[in-house]
């Protein structure tokens, strides 16, 4: 038995050293090579550990038997390009991966798994795979996102699965609670990367005698990701194993981030009439699978003793009841109460969390639930119990919640009655809630990082959308963004006062986007583009800035092929060609070319990188080169808002000093596909700009550019050149 790492060769003739004894590889090309480099790098990542992925290639001046790499008179630098092909095809992500959740009930863990996989699918797009270990009421909609898989507990019938999907490709994985831990085991040991999340504490772990299964995680997963250090400590406790080097504490962050387009006013009166309770009537909530550990029968004592008291605070339960465990310690008397309302399932929890006062967390043991972020993203005070989870790391007393001793009854009910009708306090404590929430806890981010510890690492790229007029542009606008093979990390609209029908347009389009989008109205128009351009990165929160104008559109790999430019050292601009289309949407030509070839005919006809001093030298000296911002992504530099604090002093030409202050400190990266469709109009901002502003704002560019820096002669008669031929277009 040994270990096989395969070899190549890229061609085989050893005539001039065998004569009649040689061996030929007949009809050998570098086309051919090419793929089978292709064939067994991919091999190899499938096969091999990490650390063992390697491929040999048998062609080191190996002249006398045709072995060769180096150029030759046949075939130039074919065999050499063929090689780097092959390398960069096969380095693009392998976009597959598999999900392993304990079941698919209705629960936290359930929800949380359905969310991960929800967002990997529709955000990242993901081929999924999904093994459920057993099965539940949401199976349906697990089945919504990828292929899935019910093992009904079966190991043996879950092995063959892995087996099967890592021979088709797939080779990270994702496995959700401690239940999963003998998946996790036969995950390693078919060569997945695998990540666990653990929510279990320890006396849930016990009760379902899952410590060996805690064992296998600690042991053979890559990392091991916790919500907050309580539920890490315990976990630690159980395995008794050293876990520092392979653990994180991750919190999950918050699945619905669309809060700000629901009326809460609208949401409490529509909900109160639906249960025909009183305007004037108080909710406190819950949310879960009602069961001992989510204390169900404590939320249910708390709501008799206080409807007895006062009526008009009713007590809502949304999820499945544990019937079984109710019934035998709840009496039907307290069941039949008024003020206690269950509902199994609704599609709309957020209308709940926004008509609420209150959020009662009975559970027994809770390491760090999603409700609890929820409640408080929704503004809503939680009340909990000391002792019973992570939780407490984000609830603070009479600050954004209310903590009391381990089901201390009494003390709870006195808590609620005090605070309930304290509509200034509560609200005070809800803005507070908001604040942490969406300052530490955003599930996009957890996704993000859930990916670089699969080393699936991707930037965060904020797309800025100024908008004025362009109601018969901005949906397929939208559309091309949404479509992105890279995943968008959110789409801020700028509006500059629009007098069509664009913002109810982009409104109504919201929920339809898989992305965040953040809605900005000017309500008198700024009478400057640049100024929007400068609000808009004022406010993106991304590492890499697209400014993608309102009426442009994109190719959908537009940003899988720019983002590459940024893995050059120290591009801060990267941009492709543009083709040119017509208000209609047809292409009227199908690049620049003819726009940039007076000052390189070469250049841009294939890709570069360049130097940025260089780049505004050679180029920028005589005009603004990057003929449309929506081509173009940036990097999210450290004083991204001094390099643009002056642009809006300008009508036309505030985007050249924007690139030219930002090539001042970095590279510029430049993809010769065209990838990028500018739409040309009749009358557009250039046009309408008076001539005279329009030719002054080009020469002092250009002075600026030549006071600063020693422009060549050739560079310089360029810029002269350039600068006649405009003055006499605009008739100046």
């Amino acid at each position: 038995k040994y270990n096989l790492f395969k070899t190549i060769i890229p061609s085989w003739d050893n005539t001039p050293r065998r004569g009649n004894k040689s061996t030929i590889f007949y009809n050998s090309s570098p086309e051919l090579y090419k793929q089978w480099l292709k064939d067994i790098i991919i091999y190899t990542k499938t096969k091999k550990n990490k650390d063992e992925q390697f491929v040999f290639i048998n062609a080191w001046n190996e002249w006398g038997e045709g072995a060769y790499l180096e150029p030759d008179v046949k075939y130039g630098y074919s065999y050499l390009n063929s090689t780097k092909e092959a390398i960069l095809e096969t380095r693009k992500l392998n976009k597959k991966i598999l999900y392993v959740s304990h079941d698919t009930k209705y629960g936290g863990a359930q929800l949380l798994s359905l969310n991960i996989i929800k967002y990997l699918k529709e955000k990242f797009k993901y081929d999924i795979s999904i093994i459920a270990i057993n099965c539940g009421w949401f199976e349906d909609e697990f089945k919504k996102y990828g292929d899935f898989y019910n093992v009904d507990n079966n190991l043996e019938k879950a092995h063959s699965i892995i087996k099967k999907l890592r021979n088709s490709g797939v080779d990270i994985a994702i496995c959700n609670t401690v239940i999963s831990g003998d998946l996790v085991k036969l995950l390693k040991n078919e060569n997945y990367k695998v990540i666990t999340l653990i929510h279990e504490l320890s006396g849930t772990i016990k009760a379902y005698n899952a410590e060996e299964k805690a064992r296998n995680i600690s042991i053979y997963s890559d990392t091991i990701i916790f919500p907050s250090k309580y539920v890490k400590d315990e976990f630690k406790d159980i395995v008794d194993k050293n876990i520092e080097n392979k653990s994180k504490i991750i919190p999950q962050g918050v699945f619905n981030n669309k809060r700000e387009y629901k009326d809460k006013k609208i949401c409490t009166k529509d909900l109160k009439e639906k249960l025909n309770i009183s305007q004037n009537s108080k909710i406190v909530l819950g949310v879960g699978y009602g069961d001992k550990r989510k204390g169900i029968d404590l939320f249910i004592d708390i709501a008799n003793k206080i409807s007895k008291k006062n009526k008009n605070i009713y007590f809502i339960w949304i999820g499945p009841i544990d019937t079984n465990y109710v019934s035998k310690v709840c009496s039907s008397e307290s069941l039949r109460n008024k003020n206690l309302i269950f509902e199994n399932f609704t599609n709309d929890l957020e209308k709940y969390y926004l008509s609420s006062d209150l959020y009662l967390l009975t559970s027994r043991e809770d390491p760090f639930p999603s409700v609890v972020l929820e409640s408080m993203y929704y503004g809503l005070p939680v009340v909990g119990f000391n002792n019973a989870g992570g939780f407490v790391d984000i609830v603070k007393h009479n600050d954004t919640g209310f903590i009391v001793d381990f089901e201390d009854l009494i003390m709870t009910e006195k808590i609620i009655m005090e605070n309930i009708f304290d509509k200034t306090k509560l609200n005070l404590m809800g803005q507070k809630c908001m604040g942490i929430v969406e300052e530490k806890f955003n599930f996009y981010d957890y996704i993000y990082k859930l990916l670089e510890l699969l080393e699936h690492k991707y930037e965060k790229v904020s797309v800025i959308v100024p908008n004025y007029n362009y109601e018969h542009y901005i949906i397929e606008r939208l559309k091309s963004i949404d479509n992105q093979t890279y995943p968008i990390y959110e789409i801020i609209y700028l509006d500059d006062a629009s007098t069509d029908n664009s913002n109810e347009k982009v409104i109504n389009y919201i929920d339809k986007s898989y992305n965040n989008i953040i809605i900005d109205l000017n309500l008198e128009n700024s009478g400057n583009v640049f100024s929007q351009w400068k609000k808009g990165i004022s406010k993106a929160k991304g590492d890499y800035i697209w400014i993608a104008e309102a009426d442009d559109l994109s190719d959908r790999y537009f940003l899988e092929n720019i983002m590459k430019g940024f893995e050059y050292d120290n591009v801060v601009i990267s941009y492709s060609q543009s083709k040119q289309i017509n208000e209609a949407g047809s292409i009227i030509a199908n690049e620049y070319l003819y726009y940039t070839n007076d000052v390189d005919i070469h250049k841009w006809s294939t890709d570069y990188v360049n130097n940025g001093v260089d780049e505004i030298k050679q180029c920028m000296s005589i005009k603004n080169t990057i003929p449309n911002i929506s081509a173009v992504v940036v990097k999210k530099v450290n004083n991204i808002n001094v390099i643009c604090s002056e642009i809006d002093n300008y009508k036309v030409a505030g985007d050249w000093l924007f690139y030219i202050n930002l090539l001042e400190i970095g590279n510029i990266y430049f993809c010769s596909k065209s990838l990028n469709y500018h739409r040309r109009h009749e009358d557009s901002i250039v046009k309408t700009v008076n001539n005279k502003i329009h030719f002054n704002e080009i020469v002092a560019i250009q002075n600026y550019i030549s006071n600063k820096y020693d422009l060549s002669k050739e560079i310089s008669n360029k810029v002269q050149l350039y600068r006649t031929i405009v003055k006499k277009y605009l008739k100046v």
